[in-house]
């Protein structure tokens, strides 16, 4: 093992030697992966299969919330609960208190961006 790790830093130690070691690696490595075995074909295919079934959960976990938050909701109303506008109302006027000026930067970027979509259309 100490001679390995010692190889290892005198390869990586000399840039001639790196090179050579990473062309060679390089070509060895490709060379390999025909010689996979079916061990680990088999089970590179299981994580393969894994990932897609945890994907699969996510999806479902996430379609059920969707539909909570409509059930929570109302359904398809568009709109949100008199608490939670409060509350987002609270949250824009502490923004805007704690940066000064930022509403009139914003009000001139839509100034700005409307007119660009205005000559856009023309």
């Amino acid at each position: 093992m100490a001679r390995q790790i010692r190889e290892a830093f005198d390869v990586l130690g000399d840039p001639y030697k790196r090179r050579e070691y990473d062309t060679y690696a390089n070509i060895r490595r490709e060379e390999s992966k025909s010689d996979w075995s079916e061990d680990l074909k088999k089970r590179m295919q299981e994580r393969e299969e894994w990932a897609r079934m945890q994907e699969e959960k996510h999806r479902k976990r996430m379609e059920a919330l969707r539909e909570q938050r409509r059930a929570a909701f109302g359904g398809d109303q568009k709109e949100l609960p008199k608490e939670v506008t409060e509350m987002v109302d609270a949250i824009n006027v502490a923004i805007n208190e704690a940066r000064p000026g930022w509403l009139e930067r914003v009000q001139k970027a839509k100034q700005v961006s409307s007119g660009l979509a205005v000559g856009m259309s023309v």
